[in-house]
């Protein structure tokens, strides 16, 4: 099984990979996350792979902004910068998620991009 792990970096005590792992069981976990680094290495018997660069609807490069909690509301979302929500806005990679998950095929995916999801989702659908 294939777990993938959008918004994968953990802030605090949370590890959320380790609980997928313990969940799911998978032969192989996609942490993805911006604020991450790349990296590959095991955990309890799982391959895993770390992307650091946005899921998003194109390959390239957005605006990423994180709130004054390092993180904990971190997204591609520009209309939470009009909100007052972001305090830092970085420029990261990002890359055609829709486009990337035909390639792995199968997979389990927990999705936690502050709101990014609905833009991915639509483009997933409009894919097929």
């Amino acid at each position: 099984m294939i777990v993938v792990d959008v918004g994968s970096e953990t802030y605090g005590e949370e590890e959320s990979f380790l609980k997928l792992i313990e969940m799911f069981k998978p032969t192989t976990l996609w942490k993805i996350d911006p604020l991450g680094r790349n990296e590959i290495d095991t955990y309890d018997g799982c391959f895993f792979r770390s992307i650091a660069a946005a899921a998003w609807t194109r390959n390239g490069t957005i605006e990423f902004g994180v709130g004054a909690d390092s993180g904990l509301n971190a997204t591609a979302m520009g209309e939470k910068t009009e909100c007052g929500e972001w305090t830092q806005t970085l420029i990261v990679p990002c890359f055609d998620f829709s486009t990337w998950l035909e390639t792995i095929g199968p997979c389990v995916v927990k999705f936690d991009a502050e709101g990014a999801e609905y833009d991915i989702l639509e483009k997933m659908i409009t894919d097929g």
